[in-house]
């Protein structure tokens, strides 16, 4: 056993916890609007509401993905101990296999998530729209 048996497996511990802090923050609604991570389609990016309905569609995944990933690297962790460290590899595949599998079909609950809160036309629903009968509720009038 080498430092390197037990890094890797502690790397993906810490990597399981950032998905689901990404998820628990997209299910608060302070994940914010951004062109790198995240689900950015032109519908998602196009209004903060929109942004978090997604994301709030998305999050039941991540967390579920981020922690299964956590779950593997630490019984990888537990195997390299135990002196069972060829069983790291394919113990940390599976959780990425989980994690990928998590993330797709994410993105699906996400898309539905994004289209219930559109309408047709690709707008935000009346109750989100500014205006008099909108979320602000003051007629347009800032």
């Amino acid at each position: 056993m080498n430092a390197l048996d037990v890094l890797v497996p502690a790397i993906v511990v810490l990597g399981g916890l950032i998905v689901a802090g990404w998820g628990f923050s997209c299910l608060a609604g302070r994940f914010p609007r951004n062109l790198i991570v995240g689900y950015r389609t032109r519908a998602a990016l196009s209004s903060k509401p929109a942004w978090d309905a997604a994301h709030r569609g998305y999050a039941p995944f991540l967390i579920t993905g981020g922690l299964v990933l956590a779950a593997t690297g630490a019984l990888s962790i537990v195997a390299v101990l135990a002196g069972a460290g060829g069983m790291a590899g394919p113990v940390i595949a599976v959780g990425i296999g989980v994690l990928l599998g998590a993330l797709i079909l994410g993105g699906v609950f996400a898309h539905r998530a994004l289209r219930r809160h559109l309408d047709e036309n690709g707008q935000a629903t009346p109750a989100e729209r500014p205006g008099r009968f909108g979320a602000g509720g003051r007629g347009g009038v800032a």
